[in-house]
Parts: C-alpha cells; structure tokens; sequence
C-alpha cells in the first residue's frame, strides 16, 4: 500500500484498505469461516472467483489500476508515524515524541 500497490485484504483489514477503493470493485473480501489454518481446507473455485476477478481487472484495466493505486497510497498516508503521532497527542493530550 504504502508504494500504491493495490492490496486485496480479508477479515480485519477493511479499517486499513476501505471496504471500497474509489467506488470500484470491492478489494476486501470474507473467508469462509471453515478455512482456518487448523483446518486447512482449500477454498473451492466458486470461493476464489471474487479474488480472481479483482485481480484480472486490476491488470486488465490500466485506468482502475491507477485509480486504485492513488487510493492505496492515500490510505497508507493514514498510517505513517507522523499521522499517528498526531493523533495520539491529541487524544492523550502528551507529546513524548519527535519525528
């Protein structure tokens, strides 16, 4: 994210990636709850085509790419040090750091 890869996420990662990048298709996708690493159950094909097709159209179409990729580094700026130092001091009311 932080180069303006696009990333396609599971589970708890929507906060970080958006449940939508730039009214696209969606890069945030549900696992089954039967797939854990304990059960180690291979997603069926039906399972996999949502991530397949996102990442076709991310190759196949230059212009979704770019949006999508400017969307990223934009999220990644949310979580650069300085932008949560910020915030930190603001919430806490201590400033301990410097950048």
């Amino acid at each position: 994210m932080m180069n303006g890869i696009p990333v396609l996420a599971r589970g708890s990662l929507p906060e970080i990636c958006g449940a939508r990048v730039a009214d696209a298709s969606p890069l945030v996708f549900h696992i089954p709850k039967q797939h854990t690493p304990e059960t180690r159950v291979l997603v069926s094909e039906t399972e996999a085509q949502p991530w397949v097709d996102a990442i076709i159209e991310l190759y196949d179409a230059p212009d979704h790419y770019q949006t999508v990729s400017h969307d990223m580094l934009a999220r990644a700026g949310r979580w650069k040090t300085e932008t949560l130092l910020d915030q930190y001091e603001q919430v806490f009311g201590v400033k301990h750091f410097e950048t």
